[in-house]
């Protein structure tokens, strides 16, 4: 399976939405808010990506090795633009 680019999922989602004949527009309603959620999420991970990549802060269960360098258990997670 290919695995779309969220801005594909967000269109396909907003089509969807637009589209979809159903009764009671709970398919519709569905659709719309899944779209907007999914914005929402990307907003606030951008936002938690650039905290994170200008203030890294290592937590208890971040091992020795990884002290001073970067955190595996996230940063390591993020990748850049």
């Amino acid at each position: 399976m290919h695995k779309s680019s969220t801005h594909d999922l967000v269109n396909a989602l907003n089509i969807l939405a637009s589209e979809i004949c159903s009764p009671d527009g709970a398919a519709n309603g569905v659709c719309a808010e899944a779209s907007a959620r999914i914005l929402e999420l990307v907003t606030l991970t951008k936002d938690l990506t650039a905290h994170i990549i200008s203030n890294p802060v290592h937590h208890p269960k971040c091992n020795a090795k990884t002290k001073g360098s970067y955190c595996n258990c996230m940063l390591a997670k993020i990748s850049s633009p």
